[in-house]
């Protein structure tokens, strides 16, 4: 089973708290303090990044990894792994 493991950063707005997707950097990693608004890239350096991912009952799960992008790109990556199929013989 493949699952998509989704990075987001939680910031706080005049709206209050919001989930913005992170931006990716060419080489595939999460470009630090960087998010998704409107369509434009915007600086924010505070806040904290989730991965969110649909669980094997179907149920959305969205959890803490921390404020330094690098902890997030690195739970990213381990939870795609656990998740991954298991390659045959």
């Amino acid at each position: 089973m493949n699952i998509s493991v989704n990075v987001t950063k939680r910031v706080t707005t005049p709206e209050g708290q919001r989930f913005f997707p992170v931006v990716g950097s060419n080489n595939g990693r999460i470009k630090p303090d960087w998010v998704w608004i409107d369509g434009k890239e915007v600086r924010c350096p505070s806040g904290t990044y989730y991965i969110d991912y649909t669980d094997s009952s179907g149920k959305r799960v969205r959890t803490s990894v921390g404020s330094v992008a690098a902890e997030a790109q690195a739970a990213r990556l381990r939870k795609e792994a656990n998740c991954a199929p298991l390659p045959r013989a």
